[in-house]
């Protein structure tokens, strides 16, 4: 009997411990969730400078912070002063000591004022929980620089820099043009072009100057630019063109090309604050030892002069072209009847405005009826300047039977090369017109040239009903049940790693060295998957990164500002075979000729790079391994 109760007794401490423990956990998730009522919160407004010039931009961060699971995105006041560049890029960071949840959330944006003076950016509002969060107002002060403006344009007010400090930037854009003194409606080449010491993943023009007073034509950019190696001050730089533009000024003066700005995806390292953590030393692989950070990036402006055109030597039928020229005159038939149609082609070739180029000085014959020319242009923008023909199609009639005489044409334009008003003259044509059949040649014909356009017709598009779902179904469950759902088990899983990982040998440089093949590879499979993508320049960049994390981490080298070369030259030096080290100069030429490219790349071109890197990648393990 005594022994039956003492079992019982034990059994009921047993329960009870259980119980104590299950309430417990029961708790803490109710703690860990329900958290969000605890405490309020706090939301502050900063940009990282108050005093840039017109031509600058900056970082505008709005950060919330306090014991919250959740918060709505804030409200902007208008930024009529202001051009968002690039925003919202949102990030948080959760934190739990003992039992307290904190959540900083912030939301930063990168803006360009539009005009100098004190300028503000007014509160911006929050709304938590019913309640309204305002920060204070902040005021910059923009400056602007000095320049001679021809009527029309902005004026600045501070001197234009003639030397910059880009020479000791890792990244930076250039723009340069072909000449820097023109003759009105001149062609002038812009080029821009980026230098990087640092690894770019990807890039996009995000703004294009404003060119008043010019007509611009875009040159054809390449699908695959190339990447060249330049040294500046005694720094070796990867360069790419990514645009040209052929810019023809509307009159003279002195003239400014707003900065053009890009907007770049840079891998940088991430910075370790905790290197003896044993958390870290689990998660350090060599992929998670860079993030890819947005860079921003713009060209100074740039001063060009144009000159007026001379009144010297001035033709009186000079209509304004600029460049060289040619002309040349056809006609299809010299003898007709009355009332046929003959066609005379005008053709011009050469460089300059070829869209401007007005009709030739061309007097009709009394005894001929003409209809307006029909125009025709070919321009070619694959060559060093823009280049091209423009031809006018002339309709004639001959009402008259007998000898008629249709006169030469002359065309002026102003050659900049030498300096001087050239005229170019082509001879007429005598036509033999005889009487039609009908003998009705005095009165007119009803021929006439017209053009047919078809309309593409409007498929409206559709809309399709939405899904609905019914009420306790998964989709209309609380943010909180699935934190509590998901909580539990990932503690476990955490505590469970860290405990496997404190008992395990810290021969941290070795375990790298061993798992950077396996990892390597299963990233390249990964990359395999993504030939269809049509962001191929971020795949060729993860190529990149792959093979010199790989390379790194074998021969114990920290990746940070490591370049192709120092590999390769340290490859050499532990007597590497020479095909592999060109094999493998040849893979990162490739990846950074593809960064650069604007277009889509063809997938069966990416899958056979693939290919080649997992052939280097097995062939260096194999024969290598860790003895590198």
């Amino acid at each position: 009997m005594i022994e039956s109760i003492n079992s019982r007794s034990v059994s009921y401490r047993t329960v009870d411990k259980r119980l104590m423990i299950f309430i417990s956990v029961a708790v803490l998730l109710s703690l860990l969730v329900g958290i969000t009522c605890a405490a309020d919160i706090t939301f502050t407004a900063v940009v990282d400078r108050t005093a840039l010039d017109v031509t600058d931009t900056f970082t505008l961060t709005l950060q919330v912070e306090g014991s919250v699971s959740r918060v709505s995105d804030p409200k902007l006041p208008e930024l009529s002063d202001f051009r968002i560049i690039s925003g919202p890029n949102e990030s948080s960071t959760f934190q739990i000591i003992n039992t307290n949840y904190s959540l900083i959330k912030s939301w930063s944006y990168v803006l360009k004022p539009k005009r100098t003076g004190t300028l503000t950016i007014e509160s911006v509002r929050l709304t938590h929980k019913g309640k309204i969060y305002s920060t204070e107002p902040i005021f910059l002060q923009v400056g602007s620089r000095t320049v001679t403006t021809t009527p029309g344009s902005a004026k600045r007010t501070t001197p234009l820099p003639q030397t910059t400090d880009k020479e000791s930037s890792e990244l930076f854009v250039r723009v340069t043009a072909d000449k820097n003194r023109i003759f009105q409606n001149e062609q002038v080449i812009l080029t821009y072009i980026i230098y990087t010491r640092v690894s770019v993943n990807a890039y996009e023009i995000s703004h294009l100057p404003a060119t008043p007073g010019f007509w611009t034509e875009e040159f054809d950019s390449s699908k695959q630019p190339a990447v060249q190696d330049e040294v500046i001050g005694g720094r070796h730089y990867k360069k790419a063109v990514i645009r040209r533009v052929a810019l023809f000024s509307t009159h003279p003066g002195e003239m400014i090309i707003d900065p053009l700005e890009v907007t770049c995806q840079v891998q940088v390292q991430r910075q370790s604050r905790r290197r003896q953590d044993p958390f870290d030393m689990m998660f350090d692989s060599p992929f998670s030892r860079y993030r890819t950070e947005e860079r921003f990036i713009q060209t100074d402006p740039l001063k060009l002069t144009v000159l007026p055109l001379p009144d010297e030597g001035k033709p009186r039928n000079f209509s304004g072209a600029v460049g060289n020229f040619s002309m040349e005159v056809k006609i299809d038939r010299d003898e007709v009847s009355t009332n046929e149609a003959i066609t005379m082609s005008v053709r011009f070739n050469g460089t300059g405005n070829i869209k401007l180029l007005p009709q030739p000085d061309f007097s009709v014959p009394p005894d001929f009826e003409a209809y307006e020319p029909k125009e025709s242009i070919k321009i070619n923008k694959s060559g060093a300047k823009i280049f091209g023909s423009k031809t006018f199609e002339y309709v004639l009639i001959p009402r008259i039977p007998g000898k008629s005489a249709i006169p030469s044409i002359n065309f002026a334009y102003f050659n900049p090369s030498s300096g001087t008003y050239q005229t170019i003259k082509e001879r007429g044509f005598e036509i033999s017109v005889t009487r039609s059949g009908d003998g009705d040649y005095g009165s007119p014909s009803g021929i006439s040239r017209e053009e047919v356009k078809l309309l593409a017709k409007d498929v409206r598009y559709l809309k399709t009903p939405g899904r609905l779902y019914a009420v306790g179904s998964a989709q209309n469950l609380p943010f909180a049940y699935w934190v509590g759902v998901a909580l539990p088990p990932l503690i476990i899983v955490i505590l469970w790693w860290a405990a496997r990982l404190l008992g395990a040998p810290t021969l941290q440089v070795r375990r790298q060295q061993h798992r950077i093949y396996h990892k390597s590879k299963d990233k390249l499979k990964s990359l395999v998957k993504r030939t269809s993508d049509t962001n191929a320049s971020a795949t060729y960049g993860a190529i990149h990164n792959t093979l010199l994390n790989f390379l790194s981490t074998k021969l114990a080298i920290p990746a940070s500002g490591l370049m192709e070369d120092d590999v390769l030259k340290e490859l050499k030096k532990r007597d590497v075979p020479e095909d592999i080290m060109t094999t493998l100069n040849d893979i990162f030429n490739e990846c950074n000729a593809a960064r650069f490219a604007m277009e889509v790349t063809d997938q069966d071109v990416l899958r056979r790079l693939l290919k080649r890197v997992d052939i280097v990648l097995d062939r260096i393990e194999k024969t290598w391994g860790n003895k590198l």
